[in-house]
């Protein structure tokens, strides 16, 4: 009886400690990208876009969704040519924001900011009056290239699984530049998805674990007729 008793708790040990080894590890690595072109007036400009979803194997551990890009603007300031006109240095921000799960669409669930130098300049009156005409004319003030780059790790993984795609939106925004500007560049968005796949081997070893606390189970439930059979026996 004493044997048998260590025969089933080492048979029980030996299974869980084989399925503890069925512990899935992170084995698959699923990364979609998508490249924006983009260019608006006034800083401001909203480009919709879409990413896969994972659809397996194993389940979903972590996302990561990534920008990078460059963005370059030209600011024009409008001045007669027969008063010129000045324009000192000054600098603007640049705001990228993605938008799309796991916020909706209520607010970013990214945004990254560069802030740009613009360099200013002179231009005199022009003279003489009036062969060189009255205007108007345009003083550029350009900013760029300026690189930006920012990336989030996503916590609700349940927009991320499926068979079909999400929908984002990437947003541009200026502030401190002159109201008459272009600005373009383009942005890149990475997103990778890291899922939980346990490896064959790791299923043999947890069927055969889950196998032998059912066999030592079974064993058990066999002894208890026999015990009362001997009890019963040794009474007559």
């Amino acid at each position: 009886m004493i044997a048998s008793n260590i025969f089933r708790f080492l048979a029980v040990a030996g299974g869980l400690g084989l399925g503890a080894l069925a512990a899935p590890a992170e084995a698959a690595v699923f990364q979609a990208s998508t490249t924006i072109p983009f260019r608006g007036f006034d800083g401001f400009v909203i480009i919709p876009f879409s990413l896969p979803q994972y659809s397996g194997p194993g389940r979903i551990v972590g996302v990561n969704i990534a920008l990078s890009g460059s963005a370059s603007a030209s600011d024009f300031y409008p001045y007669q040519r027969d008063f010129g006109i000045t324009v000192a240095d000054y600098s603007s921000t640049w705001g990228f924001d993605l938008i799309g799960p796991p916020n909706g669409i209520s607010a970013p669930f990214l945004d990254v900011s560069v802030t740009a130098q613009h360099e200013g300049g002179s231009v005199p009156p022009c003279t003489p009056l009036p062969e060189c005409g009255g205007g108007p004319e345009y003083f550029v003030a350009g900013s760029g290239p300026n690189a930006f780059s920012g990336s989030v790790d996503v916590s609700d993984f349940s927009d991320f699984a499926g068979s079909g795609s999400n929908a984002f939106e990437f947003i541009t925004h200026v502030s401190g530049a002159n109201v008459a500007s272009a600005f373009y560049g383009s942005a890149t968005v990475t997103e990778t998805i890291l899922a939980a796949v346990p490896e064959p081997s790791t299923w043999t070893m947890a069927l055969i674990g889950f196998a032998i606390v059912g066999f030592a189970a079974q064993s058990r439930r066999w002894a208890r007729p026999l015990a009362a059979r001997r009890s019963t026996n040794e009474a007559v």
